[in-house]
């Protein structure tokens, strides 16, 4: 996406933009560096507070990869957020008023994805 093309999303009314951190998805479980599960506590803040004020928003957070930890609960917690959505399991998950708001489950939608299989994980 072009500097321009995010601009204009980012001035739409019809899109929302959230983080999901700035530089912490390294994904290989020997890296520390780029994992929300292995920075410090101040290098993981840093980030998402960059993140934040480039989307313009610190309402929500999801997890790279899924990665949700207590490192990464607490960074969160420290940079201000309230409610972050981890990865599903594909099953879903509901959402209750007992859920902890810094571990909501997500659906996940891939480009694979049907209407059909899309239609079964949002009514079962």
């Amino acid at each position: 996406m072009s500097k321009k093309e995010f601009d204009e999303m980012k001035e739409s009314k019809n899109i929302v933009m959230h983080s999901h951190t700035h530089d912490m998805h390294g994904t290989s479980k020997e890296e520390t560096k780029n994992r929300m599960d292995r920075v410090s506590i101040e290098f993981g803040v840093d980030d998402i507070n960059k993140s934040s004020e480039i989307v313009g928003n610190k309402d929500s957070f999801c997890y790279p990869f899924g990665i949700s930890d207590g490192n990464a609960k607490e960074i969160l917690i420290q940079a201000g957020y309230t409610l972050a959505f981890k990865m599903g399991d594909g099953k879903g998950g509901r959402v209750t008023r007992n859920s902890n708001k810094l571990e909501l489950p997500r659906l996940c939608i891939y480009r694979h994805t049907t209407q059909n299989e899309f239609i079964s994980m949002v009514t079962n």
